[in-house]
């Protein structure tokens, strides 16, 4: 009887560990603590806590591809050389946030094609070769990235991506619940894949986006809790993005082309009205 209740016990903590692990996090330092992990932790494929990954020597995830779930936040970051995140492909729900920063190895985000759901924030921020939110096109066949992610429970920030040129792998998207924050992106030209946001902001910052000519992709938003701020974006001239939230900006624009034509067909008069409109 003695033995029957310690096997009882043994296998009631086997099974309530077989999927569920880490309830205080973890973290990977090195590229064998990665290697490793499917070695030691063989039955965690789900993770409680935090998952950090940051070490200068982290090339690969391909030792965590058994993990599915992660309920806390996934935290990427100063992984110089990381230049395969295929290791998280069969991650499909994440509880708290996605923390994608100073990676400057990689050049898509192709490993995020299982996620659909990201409960708090999504953040991309400094990655200085980062040229897509998808993955990569092989043969013509360009893998998901992060265009299976439907829901984001927090803000959206995009800050300071040199080469990312759109948001292609974002069009996914249709249940939003936080501010969006597209700032420093050097040559983000296209924002288009944002046009399934319809509602759940509570702000909106595009500064400093250079080669952003204009809002399309924001034109199914009709309402904003906060602040919405639009500043600096030196070729940004069409606002026609902005109907659903000022309905009015476009039929003022217009007015104003037929009384002073020469004023507001300036890129620059018409760039500097559009935000002084907006701070109004």
């Amino acid at each position: 009887m003695k033995k029957l209740l310690t096997l009882l016990v043994f296998l009631s903590f086997y099974v309530s560990n077989v999927y569920a692990c880490f309830p205080n996090g973890i973290t990977f330092s090195t590229q064998y603590d990665i290697n490793i992990y499917k070695e030691i932790y063989g039955t965690c494929t789900e993770i409680v806590g935090n998952v950090l990954i940051e070490g200068n020597d982290i090339e690969d995830l391909a030792g965590l591809d058994i993990i599915t779930i992660i309920n806390g936040d996934l935290i990427i970051r100063n992984c110089p050389n990381l230049n395969n995140n295929g290791g998280l492909a069969n991650l499909t729900s994440l509880g708290g946030k996605l923390e994608y920063i100073n990676n400057d190895s990689s050049v898509n985000l192709g490993g995020f094609s299982g996620l659909t759901s990201i409960g708090s924030d999504l953040i991309i921020q400094d990655n200085d070769i980062l040229s897509t939110l998808r993955g990569a096109t092989v043969f013509s066949f360009t893998f998901a990235g992060l265009l299976n992610v439907t829901s984001i429970g927090g803000d959206l920030l995009i800050d300071s991506n040199l080469v990312l040129s759109d948001l292609d792998g974002l069009g996914g998207l249709i249940s939003f619940n936080g501010a969006i924050y597209l700032m420093h992106n050097t040559v983000l030209a296209n924002i288009e894949d944002l046009e399934g946001i319809a509602s759940g902001l509570n702000a909106i910052r595009i500064i400093e986006n250079n080669a952003l000519t204009n809002l399309v992709g924001l034109h199914n938003i009709n309402f904003t809790q906060n602040e919405l701020m639009i500043e600096d974006n030196n070729l940004l001239v069409d606002c026609n993005g902005l109907d659903g939230i000022f309905p009015e900006i476009q039929f003022i624009l217009s007015a104003l082309k037929l009384i002073l034509p020469s004023l507001i067909l300036n890129p620059m008069i018409r760039a500097l009205f559009v935000r002084s409109f907006l701070r109004t």
